[in-house]
């Protein structure tokens, strides 16, 4: 009955044989379900898959208050969401409480009380020395709260970022 070439029965001659043929389908062995990990707080975003390989580059903060602009960016670089390292957080206020966040984190700080010089262009002068003593790719005005001279503003062209979110001297927020 069987096919003389492959030795199998071909379902036409099953049926004239009188074997009956099943319509059931033989049960199907599933898998055991594995459930997947709880996805991790640390990821990194998905745009981060975008960005070329690059090598981490300095960046200097600026403060004068509270730090919480400045907390928000150590939360990014340390989720990996800023490829950089912040190389120091500079502030005009000796009492800033942001100057504490970055101790906390093992972050160098340092301060230029403005109130120690005779003039504006002084105190940017003093400023950008010791800003440019950790060669910044990135110089970011995290609620720092100084009108800043031309030249300061200047020299740091391209680099320098303002995340404050109003215009100083008018808008001073709270």
């Amino acid at each position: 009955l069987a096919d003389s070439e492959t030795g199998r029965m071909s379902f036409f001659t099953a049926i004239t044989a009188g074997w009956s043929i099943s319509t059931q389908r033989p049960p199907v062995r599933r898998k055991a379900r594995v459930s997947k990990p709880a996805p991790s707080r640390n990821r990194k975003p998905f745009w981060a898959a975008f960005n070329p390989p690059m090598n981490s580059v300095n960046i200097v903060v600026l403060i004068s208050g509270s730090g919480t602009n400045l907390q928000a960016i150590i939360d990014a670089v340390e989720r990996g969401e800023i490829n950089g390292r912040i190389a120091a957080v500079i502030s005009n206020r000796p009492d800033a409480k942001g100057l504490e966040r970055a101790q906390k984190h093992g972050l160098y700080t340092l301060v230029i009380d403005h109130r120690e010089y005779s003039g504006r262009d002084t105190f940017d002068a003093a400023l950008q020395d010791a800003i440019e003593q950790f060669q910044p790719a990135l110089v970011v005005l995290a609620g720092f709260m100084r009108i800043l001279t031309d030249g300061f503003v200047q020299h740091f062209s391209g680099r320098l970022v303002n995340i404050h979110p109003s215009l100083l001297p008018k808008f001073k927020g709270l």
